[in-house]
């Protein structure tokens, strides 16, 4: 049985038909449909590829093959309408046909190769002189375009629904038309494919390589398949949306699909290329399609010689053909216009050295693929994967029923050396034979963890061959410590980090870990795991000794390796809190002081202040200064009323136990003569980026992540009618709120048993999340055509304008916490 099914035979057949043929094949019940390049190194090698030949150009031919876009993509596409009207014909109108489907957004046009910019439906540049007018339709309009059927025999009837498309019309000059016809295309973002639960995506959630490649399965034009294994596709999915680092800083999706599907590619072709850009398994098993991306997942079964029921064919290598040492291709640079090119080659000089110095390439195309970072990940994961040659085909017994194609497993077969030895499932088929019964027949292809890696280095690929070690011995061991503070319960402690490590980890099955005092004679077992890190938790400042043993497959145990006399002491308390806070106001100017705290790790101060002059805490109050560095004992802002707290931080981050507070009363605060307040509370009708009004408060919106930050303005200025010097401020009533927590009506058990004061059902004394205030000014007249300066960061001031605008941006540093403002007033005086 072939392992790469003719994608021809699996659409004339159909689901139902395909379940039948499978079933019939004597009990086959497991196949590779379509793998990566470097799975393919055990299958067929497949033929053609998509390529972006005739991407970026426009067709006029009589009968084309519809094109469908999945990602983003920069795209031509086919003149379906051509005609001349007016004086001489003098205008030229085309319908572009760009997709054969409905697509999330057409979006920038190239003229050529240039980006132009559309007003009023026609083209500003003034090379085009105003002779260019361009339409775009996205497959959701359910009316033909009023001018094209106003302004040719284009009939009403021709809505094109389900087809997007660019209208353009061309009013002849031959200075701007000197060249000839210009080439139209457009960066689209194409089908909103769906997710696993049927919710459809946008982009680039609809990039998602393992959604893209379900919904082609799905698609009419794809397989017109139902038969689709969710579980699967989903556990994929998430992998191609994990956030991969980058060498350059940020992070990027793993895996995405940005390109064309021809209808007239075969879709072998098609789904070939769509499985390299997730370096991927694509497979029918059970009746059901199912999809692996190359992304390492730890060994799901293991198996022994107890296990096989027939001879093994064992192969360590590849024939030198098929022994890649270096990888080219192409694909679609987005960065570069989407013009496909070259990806940088990936090379290795210790793959070359290990043959002989004879240099073997793979020509790797890439034509999903937009991203050059991505692009050669793909290729190096492909490289890495190839050079793991050993290949290991035999009949194993029932325990194989519960593996399938694309697992990873481990061998002990200590008679070839194999100690936990990983290989990926490349085959799997389910048979009985009427002499020795019921079997499981696998071709196993060795793996790695770091085949699978981005940042792998080859040595680690080299170096995964297998060796032998005597079954009376067991490696040595390494132990490394660490002592870490770390929060228990809301409690700083100690915890002592061991890892313990091998040389050989191959040949280890566990180790067992014991520490005690170095003062004391008696060990405390820490306990028997894998190689790896373990932990002993809330320890005391003290000396303590670490010894670890291995244990190899056959239960013989090392000897002991130790480390003596380490020092635990990650934790020396929280730093002292601040004495002697204090004030005095010099005009609008606020001078804060306070005694040094003596602490030696101490970093840094931080003040927060609440509109309150009494009951205001910590939580309810947002970062006047957030770091006075030591050894500064004071600090001048301008004054504003209400509470100020200051806590000191240590270099760890750790803050005092309690803050420090005091009070300025708004008696202290320059009277003015004119006083003007625009109040946002509790409607809050404002433009919102980011932030939703909950129950009367402003929040960040929910779903809410560290780091995010949200954006509230004003709904209107304050207009003082002419230009002057003002003292202008925000005063914000904020508070804390765990958008995870649920309704105060859902603390369980009845109130007065809750324990703790009200005030600590709450936010307590976090400080992770912070509301910042903005301003921008105007001379001119603001319900004319004002200029308005850029918003500018403050907390109180005087400022020079007639109008005056006003923002807040919401922040926090953990999952789930939001700012909450409950009152939002902007007050100008003078």
């Amino acid at each position: 049985m072939p392992q790469i099914i003719i994608p021809a035979l699996t659409k004339a057949l159909g689901g139902g038909a395909i379940a039948s043929f499978f079933a019939n094949v004597i009990y086959y019940v497991g196949a590779t449909v379509v793998t990566s390049a470097a799975m393919r190194a055990l299958a067929p090698k497949p033929t053609g590829g998509t390529g972006a030949q005739g991407q970026l150009v426009n067709i006029r031919q009589a009968a084309a093959p519809q094109e469908y876009v999945y990602g983003q993509v920069r795209k031509g596409g086919i003149i379906t309408f051509m005609e001349t009207t007016g004086a001489n014909n003098k205008f030229l109108h085309m319908v572009i046909t760009l997709s054969g489907q409905p697509v999330e957004e057409v979006g920038d046009v190239y003229i050529n190769d240039e980006i132009v910019n559309i007003s009023g439906d026609f083209v500003t540049e003034t090379r085009w002189g105003n002779k260019v007018r361009i339409k775009k339709y996205d497959g959701t309009q359910t009316v033909a375009d009023p001018d094209l059927v106003a302004e040719t025999s284009f009939l009403s009837t021709g809505v094109g629904y389900g087809i997007a498309y660019l209208y353009v019309r061309l009013e002849y000059d031959q200075s701007v038309f000197s060249g000839g016809l210009p080439n139209f295309t457009a960066i689209i973002k194409g089908k909103k494919v769906e997710n696993t639960s049927g919710t459809p995506q946008t982009y680039p959630a609809s990039a998602n390589a393992a959604l893209v490649i379900r919904d082609y399965i799905k698609g009419n034009y794809g397989l017109s398949e139902t038969a689709v294994n969710d579980t699967w596709f989903g556990t994929a999915a998430n992998d191609c949306n994990d956030d991969v680092p980058l060498s350059g800083g940020g992070t990027q999706k793993r895996y995405t699909i940005d390109g064309v599907v021809v209808s007239d590619t075969q879709i072998n072709t098609v789904l070939q290329d769509m499985v390299n850009a997730c370096n991927g398994t694509l497979y029918f098993s059970d009746g059901e399609w199912k999809l692996r991306v190359g992304v390492y997942d730890a060994p799901i079964a293991a198996f022994g010689l107890d296990d096989v029921r027939s001879e093994i064919q064992l192969s360590t290598r590849f024939p030198r053909r098929d022994s890649y040492n270096r990888v080219i291709g192409k694909f679609i640079d987005g960065s570069a216009d989407w013009i496909e090119g070259d990806f940088p080659p990936v090379t290795s000089a210790a793959f070359l050295a290990e043959d002989n110095g004879i240099e073997n390439t793979l020509d790797l195309s890439l034509p999903y693929v937009t991203n050059g970072a991505r692009a050669q990940r793909v290729a190096k994961q492909t490289l890495f994967r190839m050079r793991e040659q050993m290949t290991f085909t035999a009949d194993f017994s029932l325990k194989a029923l519960n593996v399938a194609v694309g697992d990873i497993i481990e061998l002990n077969i200590a008679e070839d050396g194999f100690v936990a030895k990983e290989f990926e499932v490349a085959n799997w088929r389910f048979t009985i034979d009427p002499e020795t019964g019921a079997k499981v027949t696998m071709t196993l292809r060795e793996t790695s963890e770091e085949a699978f890696a981005w940042d792998a280095e080859e040595q680690a690929i080299i170096s995964n061959n297998t060796t032998l070690l005597p079954y009376y011995e067991a490696p040595a061991v390494g132990i490394a410590l660490a002592s870490t503070a770390v929060t228990l319960s809301e409690k700083l402690i100690n915890r002592l980090d061991i890892t313990i490590t091998s040389p050989a980890p191959e040949y280890i099955s566990f180790v067992e870990v014991e520490y005690k005092k170095s003062d004391t004679s008696t060990w405390i077992k820490v306990g028997t795991g894998e190689l790896g890190q373990f932990f002993v938790f809330d320890l005391e400042r003290a000396d303590y000794d670490v010894r670890a043993r291995s244990i190899n497959p056959f239960g013989v145990r090392g000897d002991w390796e130790y480390y003596n006399d380490f020092n635990v002491d990650a934790t020396a308390g929280a730093p002292s809190d601040v004495t002697g806070f204090s004030f005095d106001v010099v005009g609008n100017q606020l001078n804060l002081s306070w005694n040094p705290v003596p602490d030696l790790d101490l970093s840094f101060y931080r003040i927060r202040h609440s509109l309150a002059e009494s009951g205001g805490s910590w939580a309810s109050s947002t970062n006047a200064i957030d770091k006075v560095a030591r050894p500064g004992v004071s600090a001048s802002i301008p004054v504003r009323s209400g509470t100020y707290h200051i806590r000191s931080y240590d270099k760890g981050g750790v803050p005092s136990e309690d803050y420090t507070s005091v009070v300025v009363p708004a008696t202290y605060l320059p009277s003015y003569g004119t006083t003007l307040t625009q109040t946002e509370d509790t409607a809050f009708t404002g433009s919102k980026t980011g932030v939703s009004v909950v129950s009367g408060a402003l929040r960040l919106t929910s779903p809410i992540s560290a780091n995010d930050t949200g954006t509230y303005d004003f709904s209107t200025y304050i207009d003082t009618g002419s230009a002057r010097l003002v003292w202008a401020r925000i005063e914000a009533a904020v508070s804390r709120v765990d958008d995870s927590a649920g309704d105060f009506d859902e603390l369980p058990g009845l109130f007065d048993a809750l324990p703790g004061l009200f005030d600590a059902l709450g936010s307590g004394q976090f400080a992770d999340h912070n509301v910042t205030f903005w301003i921008s000014t105007t001379t001119d007249d603001p319900a004319g055509s004002p200029t308005w300066t850029d918003y500018q960061l403050f907390r109180a001031g005087n400022f020079y304008g007639r109008a005056f605008r006003f923002r807040v941006i919401l922040s926090t540093e953990t999952d789930d916490i939001t700012p909450n403002i409950t009152g939002l007033d902007a007050i100008v005086e003078y």
